[in-house]
């Protein structure tokens, strides 16, 4: 396994602190209907906090602004080798 490679529980972990919430909140199964936070701010949050995380290449991601749950994100993120 490369050391640079990035883990779902990661971008769990960021999601969920891009939208203030406690541990354990966001889910595999978390999406803008299920997460009241989880709203425009709030997605601009989130697609700040991974640039971030992942040297700022979620920008380039095609769809990224779209992806409305962690399960969107977490798979535009593996189609592009981040995770």
């Amino acid at each position: 396994m490369c050391m640079n490679k990035k883990s779902e529980k990661e971008v769990l972990d960021i999601i969920q602190k891009a939208l203030n919430l406690e541990a354990g909140l966001i889910t595999i199964e978390s999406s803008v209907w299920n997460v009241t936070v989880w709203d425009s701010l709030g997605h601009l949050s989130i697609l700040s906090a991974l640039d971030d995380f992942l040297d700022g290449k979620v920008a380039g991601i095609k769809g990224m602004a779209n992806a409305d749950s962690v399960k969107k994100i977490l798979q535009l993120l593996k189609d592009n080798s981040l995770i």
